[in-house]
């Protein structure tokens, strides 16, 4: 009725069971037809069996279902790993900051190089952590002997680097203090015993149920001068695990250190370090270290540094002034790591 008010076809579909109970789908397209007056004539019906594609719709139905429920979940996971990116990322500044104030710390502690030049002129120290806190550290300390001034200076290499290496240079920066200040030891041999017992003590070692066998390496030399003449007297070394380098008229000497470190694993074993005396001659160099120059790996093939080459480039520029050393050193390092990454921290006195 609605085809023939209308004078236009209409279009339906229906759903019908056939004698085997399946569902069959007619789309039903109807046509009225009139007479040259305008009369209804009859009705033109074409049907068409669109039950596939009925099925198909239903399944692109359900896939667009499922894929709208997959759009939602990810969407869901997506705010979630935003969410939690931002948690990390503020915990990740939370710890930098943290990390960056122990570096003041660290720094506030370490000896004012200002200070060390006042007594000790003709001298550089190249200290490059590998983090922004350092398992490497320096001490110094001025005492007396007989009135005499002696200066005492050291190059430690603590466990790790980073925060762990760092927490270890407090406590030895802390210990090699009183020892020299509240114990009145001067000797670097009788210093590095004391040192490697207070820091099994400090670490509680004595046991192998210990929760830390960590400790350090470290060259200390001690340095007397007349104090009426201002010339040195002599020089001292004990080195745990580091060694000293000593040039003297173009040849030199490397004068080897105990191979055990203090604190550390031995805990049965006795310590005797070695005191090492050398009386310098004019135009002496001195040099001690940590591992960390030596083993920086770089150059063409990506191989390590190596003390031998670092012997050659000290021995190369002892026509230089210690600044000028310095500097040659920052740049030979920069120049052999290239675009690697350092692998520890540097220090080289």
């Amino acid at each position: 009725q609605h085809s023939i008010a209308e004078r236009k076809s209409v279009q339906y579909e229906t759903i019908n069971k056939i004698k085997n109970g399946e569902e069959i789908w007619i789309q039903s397209n109807l046509t009225p037809i009139f007479d040259s007056d305008g009369k209804f004539k009859k009705m033109v019906v074409i049907e068409i069996n669109i039950t596939e594609q009925k099925k198909a719709e239903k399944i692109i139905t359900e896939k667009n279902e499922e894929l709208w429920q997959m759009s939602t979940m990810l969407r869901k996971q997506k705010e979630h790993v935003e969410n939690q990116n931002t948690v990390i990322q503020q915990k990740n500044k939370d710890i930098t900051d943290s990390i960056v104030y122990a570096k003041h710390i660290q720094d506030a502690i370490l000896p004012d190089k200002k200070e060390i030049h006042h007594h000790l002129k003709d001298l550089f120290i190249l200290y490059q952590p590998r983090d922004i806190v350092s398992g490497d550290f320096y001490w110094f300390t001025r005492t007396e002997k007989n009135s005499n001034p002696v200066y005492i200076i050291a190059a430690a290499d603590c466990t790790g680097h980073g925060v762990p290496g760092a927490y270890m240079s407090m406590i030895g920066h802390t210990l090699l203090n009183q020892i020299v200040h509240e114990k009145k030891i001067q000797t670097p041999s009788e210093i590095l015993t004391i040192l490697d017992h207070l820091t099994k003590a400090s670490l509680k070692q004595d046991n192998i149920d210990a929760a830390s066998w960590d400790g350090m390496d470290i060259a200390l030399c001690s340095f007397e001068f007349d104090r009426n003449t201002g010339q040195i007297i002599s020089m001292e070394f004990s080195g745990a695990l580091r060694p000293l380098y000593h040039i003297s008229e173009g040849v030199l000497e490397e004068t080897s250190p105990n191979k055990y470190p203090i604190g550390g694993f031995l805990v049965d074993e006795r310590k005797n370090f070695i005191n090492h005396k050398i009386i310098p001659k004019k135009g002496d160099t001195f040099y001690i270290f940590s591992d960390g120059y030596a083993d920086q790996f770089g150059g063409v093939e990506g191989r390590k540094f190596m003390t031998r080459k670092l012997k050659n480039n000290l021995l190369a520029m002892q026509d230089i002034s210690m600044d000028e050393q310095e500097k040659e050193l920052e740049r030979e390092f920069r120049e052999w790591k290239g675009k690697l990454d350092q692998v520890d921290d540097i220090m080289v006195i």
